[in-house]
């Protein structure tokens, strides 16, 4: 047997691995085995393209450092281009792949030709024949021998071939699953060629993960966008796919490298399946953006190791990977203005300025997340007044982020008057309803040369008097009249809002600063079709009755029973003693256990004035502290100064004031939320 001698190289435990053979040497001792050959022959002389052992052919070529069996050639071109073909070699998690084989050459008497073939082709995966290496003459030098062609350009410039066999190394700069070899030889009269003892090296490169990432979540879920993480796995890094719709796995493919981008559609795609790459790293979080509002996503994180090319990825489930998540779509409430006064009145006695806005009617919308848009609205006017006394195309429509008529900005065209007892409509508006309120002014302009008394009102009659795309209108069947004028005081100051989870119940406490002429509240919950269903009234409930008119306020709370899980909306509706109701706050709450994560969460409205709700989630029972800070790090008010508070969504007003009742002045301030293992700072800004 031909004793085939080879390196190995011992490693210690934490050392990378050098390189190691791969498979089996084929040393063709055995004929067919390892390899299969076209074109072979013999004449018996010396054109042959065979298999030989030294002893079993005569030749005139005798070639030395051989122990076995070899392949040899000797103008072969009478057979027709001869082959070698390994069988293959799985060179899968390898890198920096080498081919070693023994090479011959015995000619002393004939230069080789320019059209002589003598070649070492790879194929990988299938991928088609690629050369190696060629062996050729130097017809520079004008010798009879062969010579290594490593750049292929058929100039021998590299070693000389000698008729004693010489192991080479020849370096393939490609990683893959599958390796064949192949010598493809013709050559003519006086020329020979003979190798020996195949073999394919390499290093060890990356292996799979063995274990996937756990745990993918949502938070901060919007209409476009939404926070991904994710627990880590025992890979060098991952990738995060997404794609629309509620099922599915990623199948990323092995020595590819995937560019992620967080806007969904932007990264690379996994072949055209949908998947997406959004997020490629080390890290265990990515907002992803650029997703479609009320749309579900199947988001997969795929562990993987190895380096750019060379990575062997898990693709397979695991605990809450993948998940879903359906985007939000806006849910738009509409608010009416909030003055009593709900005429605009105009006299001659008054003299207004040319084409001066006159305030006519007043409404707001209310979204619990951005991406609704308001494209119409018609107003049905009414009461007595004189077309003359208005300008030509009197009516405009005004909006703000801001409950000052002064700090708005017109929508659409101006129109003309339809007359008393007609619709008024407003197209084309496009109007982005925001993540809060949005303020809707109706004006008409009237001429300096006005000369009757005149009173008009606008009416928002129905829901179908709104055009809201992205998003779904709610609120009351039947809006009434807008009202018109500067704001007036609500019977109620509220100072606390709450609710959290007990068991199947959602328990909700509000708490009053003081109480005007109330006669009590009304609270009720946003269904999943935009209707709002009463919980509970002071009809029904004496624990709803107002305190009439109270310097002090007083607690309430409700308790909604066997509620399923689900996120829900809680709107709180104050009732004056004149039967005038006005929502006067909010509240978002998800029952499917305690919150996730202790937030303080954005500001409601912000910028303010005079007042804002500062909405905060608690995952465990914290001692809470709430304070208000200016730009120089001063404390301006406590809000609250430890109280225990459970699990649960909480919100807490500030009227603008300081520690001694004085509003504040014009600026940017901090709210800081503390608890034990919680610090959080958000900028809110208070415009007067």
């Amino acid at each position: 047997m031909k004793r085939t001698a080879f390196l190995i190289f011992l490693i210690a435990a934490g050392m990378a691995l050098g390189q190691v053979q791969i498979g089996s040497t084929i040393n063709f001792e055995t004929d067919g085995v390892g390899y299969t050959a076209v074109n072979t022959g013999d004449d018996g002389a010396t054109d042959y393209f065979i298999r030989t052992n030294n002893i079993n052919k005569v030749t005139s070529y005798p070639y030395s450092g051989a122990s076995g069996y070899f392949w040899a050639t000797d103008d072969n071109d009478e057979y027709g281009e001869g082959t070698v073909t390994t069988t293959a070699f799985n060179v899968s998690g390898y890198e920096n792949l080498q081919v070693k084989v023994h090479v011959a050459c015995a000619t002393t008497s004939t230069i080789f030709e320019t059209d002589e073939v003598c070649w070492l082709e790879y194929n990988l995966d299938s991928g088609g024949w690629t050369g190696v290496v060629r062996w050729n003459g130097n017809y520079t030098l004008g010798t009879s021998n062969f010579y290594e062609d490593p750049n292929m350009d058929g100039v021998g410039e590299g070693v000389m071939l000698t008729p004693t066999f010489t192991q080479r190394t020849y370096t393939i700069g490609v990683t893959g699953s599958s390796l064949q070899l192949r010598f493809r030889i013709f050559l003519g009269a006086g020329e020979d060629f003979a190798f020996d003892n195949i073999q394919v090296w390499g290093e060890a490169g990356a292996s799979t993960p063995t274990t996937q990432a756990t745990n993918v979540g949502f938070a901060n879920v919007g209409t476009t966008q939404m926070d991904v993480s994710w627990t880590r796995g025992d890979g060098d890094a991952c990738c995060v796919f997404v794609k629309q719709g509620s099922s599915g796995t990623a199948s990323p493919v092995d020595n590819s490298t995937y560019t992620a981008n967080t806007t969904f559609g932007s990264g690379t795609q996994i072949g055209a399946t949908g998947w997406y790459c959004v997020y490629n790293g080390t890290g265990t979080g990515v907002t992803v953006s650029g997703l479609t509002l009320g749309t579900a996503y199947q988001v997969h994180v795929c562990e993987y190791n190895g380096g750019a090319g060379s990575e062997l990825y898990m693709i397979t489930s695991a605990t809450d990977n993948p998940d879903n998540q359906t985007t939000l779509t806006p849910t738009v409430v509409f608010v009416n203005g909030a003055n009593p006064a709900l005429d605009f009145h105009q006299v001659k006695a008054d003299n207004p300025l040319p084409d001066a806005d006159w305030l006519c009617g007043q409404f707001s919308l209310t979204g619990d997340v951005a991406g609704a848009t308001l494209n119409s609205v018609t107003v049905f006017l009414d009461g007595t007044y004189d077309a003359g006394d208005l300008a030509s195309t009197p009516f405009q429509i005004y909006a703000s982020n801001i409950n000052d008529f002064s700090t708005s900005s017109a929508l659409g065209s101006s129109l003309a008057d339809p007359g008393s007892g007609s619709d008024l409509t407003f197209t084309g508006l496009s109007d982005a309803i925001p993540a809060s309120t949005r303020y809707y002014w109706v004006t008409a302009d009237i001429s300096t040369n006005a000369t009757s008394d005149d009173t008009m009102n606008g009416t928002v009659d129905a829901a179908g008097d709104l055009s809201i795309t992205s998003g779904t209108i709610s609120g009351s069947s039947v809006y009434g009249k807008l009202n018109a004028g500067s704001d007036a005081s609500l019977p109620v100051t509220l100072s606390l809002f709450s609710a959290r989870q007990e068991g199947t119940s959602v328990i909700l406490e509000w708490k009053t600063e003081s109480e005007i002429d109330h006669l009590g509240f009304i609270l009720e919950r946003l269904e999943s079709d935009g209707a709002w269903t009463r919980i509970a009234d002071y009809q029904t409930n004496p624990a709803l009755f107002g305190e009439g008119s109270n310097s002090t306020g007083r607690e309430y709370m409700i308790e909604d029973e066997d509620v399923m899980e689900g996120v829900y909306i809680y709107r709180l509706i104050e009732v004056s003693i004149g039967g005038d109701e006005e929502e006067v706050s909010r509240i978002r709450i998800a029952v499917d256990g305690k919150p996730q994560l202790t937030e303080l969460l954005p500001a409601v409205p912000n910028p303010f004035n005079p007042s804002t709700q500062i909405f905060y989630e608690l995952s465990e029972e914290s001692q809470v502290r709430i304070k208000i800070y200016d730009v120089t790090g001063r404390p301006v008010k406590t809000l609250l100064s430890g109280k225990i508070q459970r699990p649960g969504s909480y919100n807490i007003y500030w009227n603008g004031d300081d520690e001694k009742g004085v509003t504040v002045s014009t600026g940017t301030y901090f709210v800081i939320l503390d608890t034990k293992d919680y610090r959080k700072v958000r900028k809110i800004m208070m415009l007067r």
